[in-house]
């Protein structure tokens, strides 16, 4: 008898929990709407997996914002960003899911003209295209004993106006990738 009670107590619940797994499991296999990305232009490989979510959800809409500003994702309406490098603020949830680097490039000319450094501490000699915020005067590279400030010739927050000064006036740059 009180098996029989249990049951009758508890097999609704059970059966309601199953059917909202079912509707649950159905709604993720046809998921649709719009989301927002960001990332920054850099940053090609998102652009290779949006394809690859698209075609398994064509169903949702997406919208990529190729952005290096800084933006405030709750005002700016994103859902998911990709970002290069630390986040600033408790308030966000992220997790790694690939590595960039960075490298150097120079022009052959500009080697001509400037030599070619040995040292990342020769770079202090050179005029220098690279990416930094708006209120930094240099740019700060390697961690702890072994960081080095290094002023710069032009700065931007945007990766191609940092690529046109560098092939327009001779400078070094600085690029993600590769």
């Amino acid at each position: 008898m009180a098996g029989q009670r249990l049951y009758e107590q508890v097999h609704l619940s059970i059966e309601q929990l199953a059917t909202a797994k079912e509707v649950l499991f159905e709604e993720q296999g046809n998921l649709k709407g719009k989301l927002r990305l960001s990332a920054s232009p850099a940053c090609e490989p998102v652009l290779a997996w949006i394809a690859d979510f698209q075609a398994a959800y064509p169903q949702v809409q997406v919208h990529c914002t190729l952005t290096d500003r800084l933006l405030d994702l709750s005002a700016d309406g994103i859902d998911v960003a990709f970002r290069i490098g630390q986040l600033h603020g408790e308030q966000f949830i992220a997790k790694k899911v690939g590595q960039i680097g960075s490298k150097w490039v120079a022009h052959p000319k500009f080697l001509a003209r400037f030599g070619t450094p040995s040292t990342v501490k020769d770079l202090k000699n050179f005029p220098i295209a690279a990416w930094a915020k708006n209120e930094a005067s240099v740019i700060t590279l390697g961690t702890g004993r072994q960081a080095v400030e290094i002023p710069y010739l032009f700065s931007s927050n945007d990766s191609y106006a940092i690529e046109y000064m560098a092939k327009s006036s001779g400078s070094a740059c600085r690029q993600h990738g590769g």
